[in-house]
Order: structure tokens, then sequence, then C-alpha cells
């Protein structure tokens, strides 16, 4: 019998050796949103150091045959076991995926209070809002597993805005927990907010400016893709789940000018991301250095800066009907000095906009001056 299960073994061995060969290797995981291991060049430094077995591993692990099968059964059996947990996403009732919060470390938050502070203080005369966005962790913790405690998000949030000094906060929390009755404002598969999502985060930013928001029917609503499997669905393995749906909210015509990449539109919305598995870049074309938007409909002249992280590129076709110019900088990639632009261009008007787990992980916005 062990000389019999020995041959079995041997044979599945040199089977899928030989399957491994002959596949052809991919440089992207579509599901998993990003590149794989290419093959390591053999140098005698890697030998040396160990670093190409850590690397000849990756690679073997990523080109493995039927891989993705084999990640589906390992997360299904996972589940099975009741484990709630994959890859920092919880696994949350009615196939909602939600990305874990982990708590900020006091340096981190300390850092960004001073960036901010130092930046009213170096742009006195500009009116500056902070709106920190609370993510699907708390806006949709009745979804969550049982014992996941949500509430760390909000205590940083607090800790960081009641430290900032000369700036107006918003707080859109309210706003998207009155709204939310049909948990539509996050996607179930992705990080970010819904275009319904970032509806409700600009009509709260106008309510708490004391402006009138444009009710949300005056934005004629189509769907642009029912195929929507975002970060989460990548990150958790768990390919069964019914995919999200991506909802326009239908605009002005705009003249939107890609600074760096001296690209311009017409739209807010770039279509060729639909085909791909990026499709939130559908808005805004995805994040780049510096936008500038034009809007000769809007309701007045105004001009705002917004910097920012993702979640602004679903709010911003909102906020175009209320300024005629609209300047947009994503300080993870602009390296030039922000005070300068906004002399340059005469801003009085200043909004940074950030979920709380961007601003906890990437920290881009330490790098404003």
């Amino acid at each position: 019998m062990k000389k019999g299960l020995t041959v079995i073994l041997s044979m599945l061995f040199i089977f899928f050796s030989i399957w491994f060969i002959i596949l052809p290797k991919k440089e992207m995981s579509e599901n998993e949103n990003r590149y794989l291991e290419k093959f390591p060049q053999v140098s005698v430094e890697n030998l040396l150091d160990g670093s190409l077995m850590t690397k000849l591993n990756h690679y073997i692990e990523d080109h493995f045959p039927i891989r993705e099968q084999f990640l589906t059964i390992k997360s299904s059996l996972e589940r099975l076991m009741l484990k709630d947990e994959n890859k920092d996403v919880y696994i949350g009732k009615d196939q909602f995926l939600i990305e874990k919060y982990e708590k900020m470390e006091e340096k981190d938050k300390n850092k960004i209070i001073n960036t901010i502070n130092r930046f009213q203080e170096n742009n006195p005369d500009v009116s500056i809002d902070i709106m920190f966005v609370p993510t699907s962790i708390v806006i949709n913790a009745n979804k969550l597993p049982n014992f996941v405690d949500f509430k760390e998000q909000l205590k940083d949030k607090e800790d960081i805005t009641d430290q900032l000094r000369g700036v107006n906060i918003i707080d859109v929390l309210p706003y998207l927990i009155e709204n939310n009755q049909n948990y539509d404002l996050f996607y179930r598969l992705d990080h970010h907010w819904t275009t319904k999502g970032a509806y409700y985060g600009y009509y709260g930013y106008l309510k708490e400016k004391g402006l009138t928001p444009i009710p949300i029917d005056d934005f004629p609503k189509r769907t642009v893709t029912k195929d929507f499997n975002g970060t989460l669905y990548s990150k958790a393995n768990i390919y069964s789940y019914k995919s999200d749906e991506i909802d326009e909210y239908v605009n002005d015509l705009v003249n939107v000018h890609y600074v760096y990449e001296n690209k311009k539109a017409t739209t807010f919305y770039e279509k060729s991301w639909l085909e791909k598995k990026d499709k939130y870049s559908y808005f805004l074309n995805g994040n780049h250095s510096l936008i500038t938007i034009n809007n000769p409909k809007a309701n007045t002249n105004s001009s705002i800066l917004i910097l920012k992280d993702s979640y602004a590129n679903s709010f911003i076709p909102f906020l175009s009907r209320h300024y005629q110019t609209i300047h947009v900088i994503d300080p993870r990639y602009y390296k030039e000095s922000i005070s300068t632009y906004i002399e340059k261009n005469n801003i009085d008007e200043v909004l940074f906009l950030y979920n709380m787990n961007t601003l906890g992980k990437d920290l881009g916005i330490i790098s404003i001056r």
C-alpha cells in the first residue's frame, strides 16, 4: 500500500511539474489585482544571501497550475471552519467584505496633526475644510462578524481633529449613517464608497458649510457595469460572491485637464477602465498628481483646491455644480509646494478629503507643504 501511494504521489509530482513548465506564465493576476513574480535572475550575490531561493519560491507560488482554484478552496475551507478574517479582510454578513482597520500609531497621528497645522499657518488667509470619511467598518458595522471592534477608527479620527487649529472640521458620519438603510453606500467587495455614498458625502459637506446640496434625483443615474470585483474581493480570495454594480450619476460636460499627462477630456469618466480589473478608476481616470476641472455651467465663479485620496474621485462630479474651477492634487504623487500652488492660482478655499484607512496607512498627507 505504501509503495502504491508513493507511485501515485510521484506521478502527481511529475504531472504538475510538467504542467508548470509548459503552462504560459501570466504577468498579472486579474483577481488579485497585482503583478505576479517574475523568474529571478541568478547572481553570486543573491545566491549567497539566500534571496534567490526566496524569489524562486514566490515565482513558483504565483505560477502554480490552478493556483486561483486552490486559493478559492482554501478560503472556502476556512469559512467552513468559521474563520471570519482573511488577509485583513473581514468576511461579513450578506456577502459583505469589510477592510480591517489598524489602529494608528501615536507618531503617525502627530505627523498628520503637525502637517495640517503647519499648512494652516503657512496659508492663514485660506479657508481649510477637513473631511475624514469613516469607512465601511463603521458605516456597515452590523454586517461585521461578531465581536469586531470598529470604534478605534472613530477614536483615531477624534484624536486628530481635536488637535487641529484654525480649520473647519466637516463630519459626514451622521449623513452616511442616516442614508444607509439599504447598505448601498459602500461596495461589498471593494474598500471605496459607492457613487451614492459619495453623493451623501457631498450632501453632508455642503450641509455642514451651510450651503444647499442639489437633490440626488437631479442627477440621472445609470449603471455602467454589473461586474465590479474590487480590492477586497482580490484579497479575500472568495470568488463566488455576486459582483458589485457601479453607477454613474450623470453630470454636466466639463473641461478636465490632467496636467502632467497633458491630457484633456470633457467628462469625469474614462470608459476604458470598465474593461479592466480596476473599474473604480472609471472615476476621474484614476489617481493623478494634478487635475484642473472647469465647469462653465457652475452656479458660482468660485474655485477650490482638493487635497485627496481616491474617495474624492467619485465625490468631485457632484461638487462641480458649485465651483467653476476645481484644482485636484493627490499629495502621494505631487512633489512640489502646494502652498506655492495656492498662491500662484489665487486659491482661497481648500478641502482635505481622505478616508480613514488611507489616512492611517499610506500617510501621503504628511508630504504636504
